[in-house]
């Protein structure tokens, strides 16, 4: 006698398969929602880190801005016409004062002799005690004291030089120095590594 198939069971199987499909469809339909939300989540993300990275850059304004807009090594003619090289940068001090920061090796009789360190300040703002060390300190405890090179009398009471030929090679290449003017009012500069490594390509 052959058997006959099971009608019932057929019928089961037909119920759970047409009980799936809507099912399944929900559920298609919620990861799709998911991924839409997750998406969308992500661009608000990035949006919002944009707008905090530009903000940032709006509050640093020149104290962010300015060691790498104003950094770079020229050349210049001397008095005999010789092609020197100085690092010109334009900072400013821990009370927001502006200073140009140079270094360059001085020439006497076409001899290349010492490494000078020339700093500018704005007029009226700033004066300079001569004759005074300008002291250099860094984070390990190091302190150096460079010469005054205008002891007898500065061109402007805001210019302040001075002798760093036997500094500069000592200074550390790994971290910041700090530099204490002999001024009135008494003025810190923060000395960057880039800057430091500019002095020793030059000297």
């Amino acid at each position: 006698m052959t058997a006959q198939p099971d009608c019932t069971v057929s019928s089961s199987y037909k119920q759970v398969f047409a009980t799936a499909h809507p099912l399944q469809k929900m559920i298609n339909t919620e990861t799709s929602a998911q991924d839409s939300y997750r998406k969308k989540a992500l661009r608000i993300l990035r949006r919002f880190v944009i707008i905090l990275g530009l903000s940032l850059l709006l509050l640093l304004g020149d104290s962010f801005w300015a060691p790498l807009s104003n950094a770079e090594i020229r050349q210049y003619h001397n008095g005999t016409g010789e092609m020197l090289d100085q690092s010109r940068r334009s900072m400013r001090d821990i009370d927001r004062r502006s200073w140009q920061v140079v270094v360059f090796q001085d020439v006497q009789d076409g001899v290349i002799g010492h490494t000078e360190l020339r700093l500018v300040g704005f007029p009226g703002q700033i004066e300079f005690q001569h004759p005074q060390p300008l002291v250099i300190r860094t984070r390990t405890g190091q302190d150096f004291q460079a010469h005054d090179e205008f002891e007898d009398g500065a061109p402007m009471a805001s210019v302040g030089q001075f002798d760093v030929t036997e500094i500069v090679s000592q200074l550390p290449e790994d971290e910041p120095v700090i530099l204490e003017l002999p001024t009135i009012p008494r003025s810190i500069l923060k000395i960057p590594t880039s800057f430091v490594l500019e002095w020793q390509l030059i000297s």
